[in-house]
């Protein structure tokens, strides 16, 4: 029964991390409770088969039984979200937050689903909820987070997974980081971010006139990938994530082009085919005729 109430990990994954939630759901008859697990289970199956329609129609034969369950809630909505049905989680999820305000890991999941609708507002007093949330919860699950997973998109055939830093911590700090992958999920070993490093300010704050207050940061997007480093642009305010988040569009549909770049020692090579040599063929000589 406990791991009934927990959330599908691999559903959690598939979306780009959660938290196990510790909501305890409304008490429900044996009978009602039994239908639901084995839809939970089944729906959990299919989901990892990557067959979200069926998937959503499992869980949703389970809320029917236990229309108050945390982990079908989620994993409904998670189900709709993945089969581009984004009203249908949001209003899944919005039922779940309703019903558990305190559990932190569905704000997220709200964030993407508001994203994907265009909702901007919405997105936006979601985000609000969990900053605060983090702010005033004692919930070391929470609290212990430096970052969450903001926002997922496509561009071309590369999927891109966005991430959201809640403070700008140390001294080469990030805000955002884009992970791409391609279209069945392959890491391409590229991450897109935006960042505002102590070094580049205290140059920028030296060298810029008039004099940046003393509380005003310079941010910078940067690409990382197996291959080298580029710079795409220098930003004084910081931008804002529909911003940054059009850049990054622009560079993956090669229309925005870095500033400066440089390659690691060794990337050429390991990037060109490997040349073979051939072996040289070796002549016979026929054995003399016998005279």
């Amino acid at each position: 029964m406990t791991r009934f109430i927990w959330f599908l990990l691999v559903a959690c994954a598939c979306i780009g991390g959660g938290q196990f939630v510790h909501a305890q759901p409304a008490p429900a008859s044996d009978s009602a409770l039994a239908v639901a697990e084995r839809a939970f289970t089944e729906g959990g199956e299919l989901l990892q088969q990557d067959n979200y329609a069926a998937a959503f129609a499992r869980f949703r034969d389970g809320l029917s039984a236990y229309p108050e369950s945390p982990g079908l809630l989620y994993n409904c909505g998670m189900a709709a979200y993945l089969d581009k049905r984004y009203d249908t989680a949001v209003v899944l999820w919005r039922q779940f937050e309703t019903l558990y305000p305190l559990e932190w890991t569905i704000y997220p999941k709200l964030i993407q689903g508001y994203q994907a609708l265009g909702d901007t507002v919405q997105r936006d007093t979601m985000r609000a909820r969990l900053f605060a949330l983090r702010r005033t919860n004692e919930d070391t699950s929470l609290t212990n987070q430096h970052y969450y997973t903001r926002d997922q998109f496509q561009v071309g055939n590369w999927r891109v997974t966005a991430y959201e830093h809640y403070e700008l911590e140390g001294d080469r700090a990030v805000r955002y980081a884009f992970a791409v992958h391609d279209a069945a999920g392959k890491k391409k070993d590229l991450v897109i971010s935006l960042g505002s490093y102590d070094l580049t300010n205290e140059v920028w704050h030296q060298t810029t006139t008039p004099r940046p207050g003393d509380d005003e940061r310079l941010f910078h997007l940067d690409s990382y990938s197996d291959e080298g480093h580029a710079t795409y642009g220098m930003f004084a305010p910081e931008p804002s994530y529909d911003d940054t988040r059009v850049l990054v569009t622009g560079i993956l549909q090669n229309k925005l082009k870095p500033q400066s770049s440089s390659t690691y020692p060794g990337a050429a090579e390991k990037k060109a085919p490997k040349k073979t040599q051939k072996k040289p063929q070796q002549k016979t000589q026929k054995p003399a005729k016998k005279k």
